[in-house]
Parts: C-alpha cells; structure tokens; sequence
C-alpha cells in the first residue's frame, strides 16, 4: 500500500476497505432481517451484539480510523489492539443510544424515542415491543424502570469505560491514546 499524498486522489486498491463495506451492507441487512424474524431467534442477544458490531461499531467508528490509516500508509495488521478499542467503543455508543432512546428526555436527545414501536431489537427488548400501541408501550417502559435498568445501564457504563480507558493505556503510542481517548471523551455520559 502507498501512502496517500494530501495532492493526489487515491484509489483504494485495498481489499480491506471493501471487505468492510460489504460486511457493513450484510450486517445492516441482519438488522433488517432481525425485526421481521424476531419471533424465530433463539439468542436475543446475540443478534444483538452482531447487529452492533457490524453496522454501528464496523461503521461508525472503526471504517473511519481504518480508512485514515491506510490514507496514512498504514497497515491495520498493525493496529488491531486501535481496531478492538473502536468496536468495544462502538459496542458502548450503541448500547447507549438503545438506553436514550428509552430515557433519554426528549428536549435533549432532539427525538421522541420510537425502538419499542419499530421493533428493533434493541439493549433492551421485551414482550410488548414492536408494537405501536401506546399501552404497549407504556408497559415496556414501565418494566424497564421496575427492572431498574438505568441502574443496570450506569454500571454498564462505568464498566465499559473502565475497560475502554484500560484497552486504550494499552497502546504503545501516546498521540494514539489520545486520538481514542478524545473519541471516548465526545461519547461517554452523552445526554443526546
């Protein structure tokens, strides 16, 4: 691969980017698929964690860095410990956008959360979801506060920021550190 000179326009001859962009297009297709079979699937959250991984974490966060770095010349064999910190911090932002979606206050997150009625197969996921019917509604909602899950999403939170904080000081290379460390400034305990 060769580096990218900011004067030239540079293909991409690397099969990585396209591998990505199709694993990107099959994964959101899952997403799809997931809300019309839902009755079908066994392990919940395990489609859960594929549909994150591939279309909000493989998309969001790490094509972006992975796409710079080989505009950079780089070889992302050599940056899988960049590529684990981007996903778990993908995994993190999507959780956290299933748990506003439910709690978070209208006025701030700019959106009325609609994963109950659009049956996603969100975080959090119970018997009356996917249903537009506000009664159905009202119950998942309630259920969830019974459940205390924003007690549930707070550890998990605090939990994964220990552990992105941890993968992130694992890195050799401060100006990297800092690049992730800043990602995960801009997401943890966003309100929106």
């Amino acid at each position: 691969m060769r580096r990218c000179e900011p004067s030239n326009v540079m293909w991409v001859e690397d099969s990585n980017i396209i591998s990505l962009t199709l694993s990107i297009s099959i994964r959101k297709m899952v997403q799809f698929s997931a809300a019309v079979n839902m009755a079908h699937i066994l392990d919940l959250n395990e489609m859960h964690r594929r549909i994150v991984q591939y279309k909000t974490a493989y998309y969001s966060f790490y094509l972006p860095v992975a796409c710079a770095l080989l505009m950079a010349g780089e070889n992302l064999d050599n940056h899988t410990l960049v590529k684990d910190v981007l996903i778990e911090m993908g995994t993190y932002f999507q959780v956290q956008d299933d748990y506003l979606d439910c709690f978070g206050d209208p006025e701030v997150i700019g959106k009325i959360g609609t994963d109950i009625e659009d049956f996603k197969c969100s975080w959090v996921f119970q018997e009356n979801y996917g249903k537009a019917d506000p009664t159905c509604v009202a119950k998942v909602k309630e259920l969830y506060k019974d459940l205390n899950l924003q007690g549930v999403f707070a550890e998990y939170e605090a939990k994964s920021y220990e552990k992105l904080i941890s993968l992130i000081e694992a890195h050799p290379s401060k100006a990297v550190q800092a690049v992730l460390k800043s990602f995960l400034g801009k997401i943890y305990k966003r309100q929106k």
